[in-house]
């Protein structure tokens, strides 16, 4: 994570007056929050001219702005300093992909220095979503105990907050007795649910309703031979790379989970297959933007759906009765006009459109994310948030398309969400899709309506490819079928059978 900026802190950490923001440029809001706090100003905290400069009064030999919080320890070695991060819980949750808290808006650890010195500063963390993924601010926390107390207690008598655990402490001596300790043990902050919220329920009703769009895609590739090189001086190389997998076809399938008009099947085939599909993806980004600025009115209730909403007892929503004190009212989707049910005032708020998009790939992390990433990163402008398995395998990874930023609304985009499906349906397609029925397969019928029975059984069995043949685009011009013996892979070390072969002349 790369943090270097400036931004307006939350009005909510604000009020607090317990956070200094020194203005910055050149991404060295950092150095500029370091700097405050080891030369503090007697009045206009805020100011940049309030302080010395930076560059003269710290080291930052190999130091690159905006920093990188793996960097931070080699800059407390330098400048004999100690550095904690903080930030809300809300971010800390996002990044270690755990479930949201009790209260997602409390401050906590985010970095904890190893060696606390004498010298010690504690910075918040801020994210910039307008700036795209892992960038955000720092600013100096000067007071820790103003900033947590309210998250901690509501007794407003001033506080000793160990800035490793954030357990509290009315002495200065309970304190430092206990940091002796907190430092060899704790290497986070512990926060326990009050008694309003010592029970775990499910409350992100609004993922109850399915997404609009989702879009499932696939990519083939040609496989180039290459050459075993020889070693000036020496032997061939045992070890090679013996193909080079370049795509040539990718296709993909949206569905729109409300309209079956608007789902479609569309596919490429040709060297710039990649950059169409992401292309395409941009124009269905805007697209969808369009269709959830457009809230369509509710359709008048039938006399049924009336009858209903009247004699409801329970919130479609949360499914939790209607009290006498609670507002009722009509639920329906924005995108349609159509009435969904009887909700409270403010489930129904709550009950908004997910401004994701959905985009499954077979085995994503293990092929096809190797082919679309970089165009994904590059071909238009927004961030990328990446969640890895390794450097070069991501489990997900989502783009925000910077253009379509609701009016209004600065950190409102619609996102592209590349998800790995093989993650959650852990065998073949061909294994998934044997678990179907025939009579089943209604959007790929809806698609080849003018097939026989006969075909259409033929279709949807799993096809034999000479991949390892089909080392250059003309070989798919080829009007015949190649010898058995084509279909022959290094991987397996065999070839076709004869009744896979025997299908595939069919």
């Amino acid at each position: 994570m790369r943090v270097g900026c400036w931004m307006k802190i939350p009005l909510s950490i604000r009020v607090k007056r317990a956070v200094v923001n020194v203005p910055s440029e050149n991404d060295t809001c950092f150095a500029r929050a370091v700097v405050a706090a080891l030369y503090p100003a007697k009045r206009n905290a805020e100011r940049l001219g309030s302080y010395p400069d930076y560059a003269t009064v710290l080291n930052l030999d190999g130091i690159d702005f905006p920093i990188d919080l793996k960097k931070i320890g080699k800059f407390e070695r330098q400048n004999d300093v100690s550095i904690n991060v903080f930030a809300t819980r809300e971010e800390i949750e996002k990044k270690a992909k755990f479930g949201r808290g009790a209260d997602h808006n409390a401050i906590v650890p985010l970095r904890l220095t190893d060696d606390k010195r004498d010298r010690h500063v504690n910075l918040l963390y801020l994210p910039d979503t307008l700036r795209g993924v892992n960038r955000g601010h720092f600013a100096w926390i000067k007071n820790l105990s103003r900033l947590v107390n309210s998250q901690l207690t509501a007794k407003r008598c001033a506080k000793h907050v160990c800035d490793r655990c954030l357990h509290y402490f009315y002495t200065r001596d309970k304190l430092a007795a206990h940091s002796v300790d907190c430092g060899r043990i704790n290497d986070c902050a512990v926060v326990l649910p009050n008694e309003r919220d010592k029970w775990l329920s499910f409350d992100n009703y609004d993922r109850k309703e399915r997404l609009p769009f989702v879009v499932y895609a696939d990519l083939e590739c040609l496989l180039e031979r290459r050459e075993r090189e020889n070693v000036e001086g020496g032997s061939r190389t045992e070890r090679y790379a013996y193909q080079r997998h370049i795509p040539f076809s990718v296709g993909y399938y949206l569905c729109c989970t409300y309209d079956d008009t608007a789902s479609a099947y569309r596919y490429r085939r040709g060297e710039d297959c990649v950059s169409w599909f992401v292309n395409e993806l941009r124009v269905l980004a805007r697209h969808v933007k369009n269709k959830f600025s457009t809230n369509v009115a509710m359709v008048e209730l039938t006399e049924d759906e009336k009858s209903e909403f009247l004699l409801a007892t329970h919130c479609h929503v949360c499914e939790k009765p209607f009290r006498p004190e609670n507002n009722r009212v009509r639920d329906h989707c924005h995108l349609t006009g159509r009435y969904r049910g009887p909700a409270h005032s403010r489930c129904n708020l709550n009950y908004r459109n997910v401004y994701v998009i959905p985009v499954f790939f077979h085995n994503l992390s293990g092929y096809d994310a190797h082919f679309v990433v970089e165009k994904i990163a590059n071909d238009f402008e927004g961030g990328v948030d990446l969640l890895p398995l390794t450097k070069e395998s991501y489990i997900s990874f989502s783009k925000t398309v910077k253009e379509t930023q609701t009016d209004g609304k600065r950190d409102l985009y619609v996102k592209l969400r590349f998800v790995d499906l093989y993650k959650f349906l852990a065998a073949s397609i061909e294994t998934l899709a044997s678990y179907l029925n025939r009579d089943k397969l209604r959007i790929t019928r809806s698609e080849y309506a003018d097939l026989s029975a006969e075909d259409f059984d033929l279709l949807t069995r799993k096809g034999v490819f000479p991949y390892e043949y089909v080392d250059g685009a003309d070989k798919l011009r080829d009007t015949e079928l190649p010898p058995r013996e084509a279909f022959y892979s290094s991987l397996t070390d065999e070839t076709a059978s004869e009744s896979d072969y025997e299908h595939a002349t069919r």
